[in-house]
């Protein structure tokens, strides 16, 4: 199989910090000619760069979509 990681943009709820969106990752599978969904983590950073870094190393270790979450818990501060 073959997994393809992609950064996703969420509106974030008004904060103290001014932060107005937050970035997460999301997971697609390819199955014949076609990528399907497989899962999504939301919230992860307000930093794209910083979750941008992260799905380019998921799609080049070709991280198992399980262990998505705990990847992501990882790069909380």
């Amino acid at each position: 199989m073959r997994f393809r990681y992609q950064v996703c943009k969420a509106p974030c709820p008004a904060n103290e910090a001014g932060i107005t969106e937050t970035f997460g990752i999301r997971c697609y599978v390819k199955r014949n000619d076609s990528w399907l969904f497989v899962c999504e983590v939301d919230d992860i950073s307000p930093e794209k760069s910083l979750v941008t870094a992260l799905a380019e190393n998921c799609n080049a270790v070709q991280l198992d979509p399980e262990h998505l979450w705990d990847v992501a818990c990882d790069v909380q501060p």
